[in-house]
């Protein structure tokens, strides 16, 4: 999303908890047990060293 590069990440979510999440619920509540970095990976498209990038406070080295 920032850099242009395309990055990937294997997340565990089924095809169900995608489609609750697309119809409106709440991500943290389909998918609680993703980490926040996966969850944004999912809502943004940002990979987890662009996402330490915008907001370095919310991240630690653990989370990249």
């Amino acid at each position: 999303m920032i850099s242009g590069i395309k990055t990937e990440m294997n997340i565990d979510v089924t095809e169900k908890q995608l489609t609750l999440w697309i119809e409106g619920a709440l991500i943290q509540d389909v998918m609680p047990h993703l980490t926040p970095t996966e969850r944004d990976f999912i809502r943004t498209g940002m990979s987890p060293m662009e996402q330490a990038s915008m907001v370095p406070v919310l991240y630690d080295e653990g989370d990249l």
